[in-house]
């Protein structure tokens, strides 16, 4: 993980795959740019652009709230085909 640490408290935008997949996400490169351009970074290049703490958290709070969504479905559907049968 040192290596994404180049400059304190920021990640290259470009490693932002590989943080993501670390901590247990499978983002595709179209969400990769999506969720830089979510930060209103739509300007810059995703080789240049730096992500600080404060985005990198907007992005993982993001991320698990649509996790926890997904998962609410997924429980939501099952309980609900078993009862009514």
């Amino acid at each position: 993980m040192k290596d994404f640490l180049r400059v304190k408290g920021t990640i290259e935008a470009k490693n932002l795959k590989v943080v993501l997949r670390a901590l247990g996400f499978d983002p595709s490169n179209e969400e990769i740019l999506n969720l830089v351009k979510g930060l209103g970074k739509e300007n810059e290049s995703i080789e240049t652009t730096r992500i600080d703490f404060q985005e990198f958290l907007e992005i993982m709070i993001f991320k698990m709230v649509r996790s926890m969504r997904e998962s609410d479905n997924i429980l939501g559907t099952k309980g609900f085909s078993r009862r009514y049968r």
